[in-house]
């Protein structure tokens, strides 16, 4: 799936604007589909038939919970860029709940973002920690604020 925000964080690629119209005339030929397939972001999106499919498909499942863990270094890491809250910085492991950044490991410990459960706070614990005999504390963020670190 393509769209504005996401071409905004290449460098050394043509303006969204020359994009648009390419996407435009692939979608007239049949090569791309346009629509509204991803709702967390806005304007025009564009994505392979085939991509389209899959949505599709998915759209009307019951959710499954999966907790992602991922290095903020990784380029897959949008957090702050496309996804909403603080940019994460790159010496730091970040725990994705369904595609929703719940907490964040640094070198102090585990730091939640926002309101979370208590089950999901001792999860998230052990897969950015990754073992219970290590004695870092968990510390949460209210969830009204951006995620910054509580003493």
């Amino acid at each position: 799936m393509v769209c504005r925000a996401v071409v905004d964080l290449e460098k050394g690629i043509p303006p969204w604007r020359e994009l648009l119209r390419m996407l435009r005339r692939m979608e007239a030929r049949g090569e791309v589909r346009g629509g509204r397939f991803v709702g967390a972001f806005t304007g025009e999106q564009f994505a392979l038939p085939e991509a389209v499919e899959v949505l599709r498909k998915h759209r009307n499942e019951p959710a499954i919970e999966v907790l992602v863990r991922m290095h903020a270094s990784d380029p897959l890491n949008v957090t702050g860029r496309i996804l909403p809250g603080a940019r994460v910085s790159g010496n730091r492991a970040i725990l994705f709940r369904n595609g929703v950044p719940v907490a964040v490991r640094d070198d102090s410990g585990v730091r939640l973002i926002g309101d979370q459960s208590p089950e999901l706070a001792w999860r998230a614990r052990q897969k950015l920690l990754g073992s219970a005999s290590e004695s870092r504390q968990l510390r949460t963020d209210n969830a009204s604020q951006s995620p910054s670190r509580l003493n």
